[in-house]
């Protein structure tokens, strides 16, 4: 029977274990060990893995620099991004299904529910909010089927034992996809045009009540 010895080992950097290398490793030797097990850490590889993911974001060209859309929103999908290049597709579709609960909960904040009602949505499952959203015609049928997309995908992995055979390189591209496209048709723009963009007015009442307007010069 095959075994591995030290399999959590990444680098030699744990106390009480000899060092058999240079403790300030390469940069090679660092994207090898960061990368997913079994996963081509070569340049070409790394850049094969961006291209396939990138092209299904490009529309998200800016993003407002607001503390918790930040810590909610694109942290989480630039995360969800940086585990598809390193081939860590489980984390890349666990972040993704992150962000889609927040997208779904953000939704409905920019429609001014009350206190409670925010609570009592907050702490329903996933697809009891994606049924509510759907009913009230705050998304429409591309959303949902996107949102259905990104949980189906995320309960199959963490939820069931993982078939080693199963293509979770293209689950994660078709999360992805779905998230980016979520979050797109979610956040702020109503027209983008001579490089300026016009937010949709929930927006605007959501970020000024988190004074994410600068001031005016002078004041």
């Amino acid at each position: 029977m095959r075994v591995q010895l030290n399999t959590l080992k990444i680098l030699e950097w744990e106390p009480g274990y000899p060092t058999y290398s240079d403790e300030n490793p390469s940069t090679e030797l660092l994207l090898q060990r960061l990368c997913a097990l079994g996963v081509p850490s070569n340049m070409p590889a790394f850049r094969k893995r961006y291209a396939e993911v990138s092209e299904h974001d490009r529309h998200l060209s800016f993003a407002i620099d607001e503390p918790s859309i930040r810590a909610n929103l694109y942290g989480p999908l630039c995360q969800a991004k940086t585990n598809y290049i390193l081939g860590n597709y489980v984390s890349s579709i666990a972040l993704c299904g992150i962000v889609a609960e927040m997208i779904a909960i953000l939704i409905y904040v920019l429609k001014k529910p009350s206190r409670i009602k925010l609570k009592g949505f907050e702490r329903k499952r996933q697809h009891e909010r994606i049924q509510i959203l759907r009913r009230t015609k705050l998304i429409d049928q591309q959303s949902e089927n996107d949102f259905n997309t990104i949980k189906g995908r995320r309960n199959s992995l963490l939820h069931c034992w993982k078939n080693p055979d199963e293509p979770i390189d293209r689950n994660a591209v078709q999360v992805y996809a779905a998230t980016a496209r979520l979050a797109y048709d979610t956040f702020f723009v109503k027209e983008f045009r001579d490089g300026k963009a016009t937010l949709r007015s929930e927006w605007m009442e959501y970020l000024e009540e988190r004074g994410a307007f600068a001031k005016k010069y002078g004041e």
